[in-house]
């Protein structure tokens, strides 16, 4: 949470640098994503490259207890870390210009700890994501020209991450895995750090 804060002081610290238009035909953007991580006691960072209507982007994320509705009150503490790699294209028409689909590729590493237990499991994962988004820049002229907002959604899919039961030796305890596909969402702010 405190990395949250200091990513969105910095943002607002920047905010009052020489605005330039907001659609450049490239630009380099640092992100972080409200929705699903700073609320949930995680965090997550976003470097962003955009060239005319495609968009490349590189983040980190540490996600704690990210399947915490599924474990229930099993006492089961989790650690999901993953690396992901966006790959977006936005549409070119005037009208749909702030709307962009693309596929979202993960690569997790994540800690399992049991209550009472000082066992811990680890396990790597392939997961991917066909996304469909929505880029705004809401405002138009000054420092804040460069501040934009972006929602994104799709269906997660994890190959072969559903058929592992998790099980601890110490205690005997079984797990089994969630289900193969969830719900991947973003809500994200920005600044263009960088435009041409």
């Amino acid at each position: 949470m405190n990395k949250s804060i200091l990513l969105i002081g910095f943002l607002l610290a920047v905010l009052v640098a020489q605005a330039q238009p907001t659609q450049p035909k490239t630009s380099i953007s640092l992100q972080t994503d409200l929705l699903g991580y700073t609320t949930k006691g995680g965090y997550d960072v976003w470097g962003v490259l955009r060239h005319d209507q495609y968009q490349l982007a590189l983040a980190f994320v540490n996600y704690p207890n990210r399947d915490k509705s599924y474990y229930g009150q099993s006492g089961l503490k989790e650690n999901d870390q993953f690396v992901r790699l966006g790959l977006t294209r936005y549409w070119n028409k005037k009208k749909w210009k702030a709307l962009f689909y693309g596929v979202h590729l993960e690569y997790h590493w994540r800690e399992l700890l049991e209550d009472g237990s000082s066992e811990r499991l680890t396990d790597r994962h392939i997961a991917f994501a066909p996304v469909i988004g929505y880029h705004w820049f809401p405002f138009k002229q000054g420092g804040l020209r460069r501040f934009s907002a972006m929602i994104w959604a799709g269906p997660r899919l994890r190959p072969y991450f559903y058929k592992q039961d998790r099980v601890f030796e110490q205690t005997g305890s079984v797990y089994p895995s969630p289900s193969f596909v969830d719900l991947s969402l973003g809500l994200h702010i920005g600044y263009q750090l960088f435009n041409r």
